[in-house]
């Protein structure tokens, strides 16, 4: 209880090391192997709870796996245009999910990330032009890694590959096609409320969130507490919603409870709040049972 967020560690180091100041940790350079290590531990953590594997004969957990299958089948029945999915997480239980629509060969010119990447082959593939799936991670995501020389990011549509950069050993698994100097590093973005974005294709990943949402005719929300530290996407909402001209895009916000609707609507005044939670959203819509009404119908029949 007397410990410090992991968010306030990774701002304070942020902050040193731009700063040019020195925290008693030791030398500049302790600062940023400080840093690294911190992003490898939370990346070891978010690893460790990405194989989701939901107990059925548990009522709780039953229904995850059921308020979980229901989100992919909402995200697959958008109406028009491809499935655009802006995402601040860096697990990707639900994308994964998303990818097994598509061949291996098609995974290039379907699937858009929002910058070039290489296969786990090493050929580099191209943006998608017409992409039917659009999945946009702002913070970075565990199926990627790095190259710090040519700066390509790799991808692996199948499951996490993070945990290539923790590796001692050497060889083509964690090596880019352009060296043999130094394993692939993970490609997250710190939990830090001093970020400083400079990886080109973090940045190109932006750029492509902020058209898809300014261009969008709807935009649902779900789960984000709009923190008013969160400066960079506040921004990006913000941009992204005036930058649509006269015609705005119908805006729904779902969260569990109404704590952050002053914040939401201050930036979207006709945008509509959903405070029941994600379950009862899907319910709606049309894409998750009732388990209230089921047990309320068996009370009545018994």
């Amino acid at each position: 209880e007397t410990m410090p967020m992991v968010t306030e560690v990774f701002s304070m180091v942020d902050y040193a090391i731009n700063a040019g100041e020195l925290l008693p940790i030791g030398t500049i350079a302790d600062h940023r192997e400080f840093r690294h290590l911190l992003i490898l531990a939370i990346t070891d953590i978010i690893m460790s709870d990405f194989e989701v594997d939901w107990d059925r004969n548990d009522p709780t957990e039953g229904r995850q796996a059921d308020v979980f299958n229901a989100m992919v089948r909402y995200l697959k029945a958008t109406p028009k245009g491809p499935i655009n999915l802006i995402s601040t997480n860096y697990d990707i239980t639900l994308e994964s999910r998303l990818y097994y629509r598509f061949q291996d060969s098609n995974i290039a010119k379907q699937v858009d990330l929002g910058y070039d990447w290489r296969s786990v082959a090493g050929k580099v593939q191209t943006r998608a032009s017409k992409p039917e799936l659009r999945v946009l991670k702002l913070h970075g995501s565990l199926d990627t890694l790095h190259c710090p020389y040519c700066g390509h990011v790799y991808f692996n549509p199948y499951g996490t590959i993070a945990w290539q950069a923790f590796r001692i050993d050497s060889d083509e698994d964690n090596m880019c096609e352009c060296n043999d100097r130094d394993i692939l590093g993970v490609h997250i973005v710190s939990m830090s409320l001093v970020r400083d974005i400079r990886d080109a294709n973090l940045l190109s990943v932006w750029r492509s969130a902020l058209e898809t949402l300014r261009t969008a005719n709807e935009g649902v929300i779900i789960g984000y507490s709009m923190p008013q530290e969160d400066l960079a996407i506040r921004s990006l909402l913000m941009r992204a919603y005036h930058g649509a001209g006269k015609k705005k895009p119908k805006i729904i916000i779902v969260q569990h409870g109404d704590k952050a609707k002053p914040a939401y609507i201050s930036l979207f005044p006709n945008a509509k709040y959903f405070d029941q939670g994600l379950e009862q959203y899907l319910i709606k819509k049309g894409f998750l049972s009732d388990t209230s009404q089921s047990s309320k119908v068996i009370k009545k029949a018994k």
